[in-house]
């Protein structure tokens, strides 16, 4: 069996290394989520405006 190039030392500063890469990135994706969500909700919010604007057009056109 091969015996492993990398001292344990080594291997732990790697996990260190991918830990703190997978952390940020799941940061990032939590915030893009959020942006996302905000997005969203803006355009619900202006469709809804745009809805209530047309009602009141015909409204004053009756």
């Amino acid at each position: 069996m091969p015996k492993n190039k990398f001292s344990d030392d080594d291997l732990k500063e790697k996990s260190k290394k991918i830990e703190a890469i997978y952390n940020e990135a799941v940061s990032e994706i939590k915030e893009l989520e959020k942006k996302q969500r905000e997005i969203i909700d803006n355009c619900i919010i202006k469709l809804e405006q745009i809805k209530i604007e047309k009602i009141r057009n015909v409204i004053k056109e009756k």
